[in-house]
């Protein structure tokens, strides 16, 4: 399965990843929301990891939930 992100890299309490507008991508316990040009949660500690990217033009279709292992 192609995934937008390198899932082996990122915290396992993390459950989605999205990239905003100016390339700053995280990673939340909890679905984020759309505000402006960036992705958002309610509180601060639904997030578990910032790291800087490339920004995209698509940053829009950048939400991504973790995918399920299948064993």
């Amino acid at each position: 399965m192609e995934t937008k992100y390198d899932w082996s890299t990122i915290p396992v309490e993390a459950n989605w990843a999205a990239t905003d507008a100016n390339g700053l991508t995280c990673c939340y316990t909890t679905k984020p929301f759309m505000w402006g040009n960036e992705w958002l949660v309610k509180e601060l500690d639904e997030v578990v990891l910032c790291y800087r990217s490339e920004p995209k033009e698509d940053w829009k279709d950048s939400l991504e939930q973790r995918p399920v292992e299948n064993n």
